[in-house]
């Protein structure tokens, strides 16, 4: 009971993040007037630490139906070959009035469709996705939990402290040399 590995703590492992992923937002389509009927172009990511280019995906708008459009991704993966993707667009009206335009998650999670109405998708292996799909994390909610780990560690190493301190002091009044 309680040998090496029966916890969880060796098997506890971070979460990827979403600065790990390719990511894009439907206000990517906004500037520029790029939400347009038939509208087609890339969009291109830059590595922060070397400005090359990263990742290129083509996009184009479709029709969906009488009332609604689809977002069609098209990109290449290394020894996968040509991945093609087809996102729906959806709408809400805010109470301010005007038109408030999401994408939606096209993965499959669970029993279905994720079907979730989000303003940004990431690309963490072959297919864009939700965070909830593709289980990410923000770095900063990480960074945030190894602090309190931290502070909470600190008094437990005051008190260590000072309990070694009590035994010095008392191996002293009874003569033992202590190193």
């Amino acid at each position: 009971m309680g040998g090496y590995g029966s916890g969880n703590y060796y098997r506890h492992g971070k979460k990827s993040t979403v600065e790990d992923c390719f990511t894009f937002g439907i206000g990517f389509f906004f500037r520029d007037g790029r939400l347009k009927s038939k509208a087609s172009g890339s969009i291109l990511w830059q590595d922060p630490m070397t400005d090359r280019i990263a990742g290129e995906v083509g996009y184009r708008l479709a029709p969906a139906g009488e009332f609604s459009v689809k977002l069609v991704l098209e990109y290449l993966i290394p020894c996968v070959g040509k991945v093609s993707q087809s996102i729906p667009l959806q709408t809400t009206e805010p109470h301010f009035g005007g038109i408030r335009w999401w994408l939606t998650c096209p993965l499959r999670c669970g029993d279905g469709l994720c079907g979730r109405r989000v303003s940004k998708l990431h690309m963490r292996y072959l297919y864009f996705g939700c965070r909830d799909c593709l289980e990410l994390a923000y770095r900063s909610s990480q960074e945030a939990h190894r602090a309190e780990r931290f502070r909470k560690s600190i008094p437990k190493s005051i008190a260590r402290g000072n309990e070694m301190i009590r035994r010095r002091e008392q191996m002293r009044s009874r003569g033992v040399a202590a190193n």
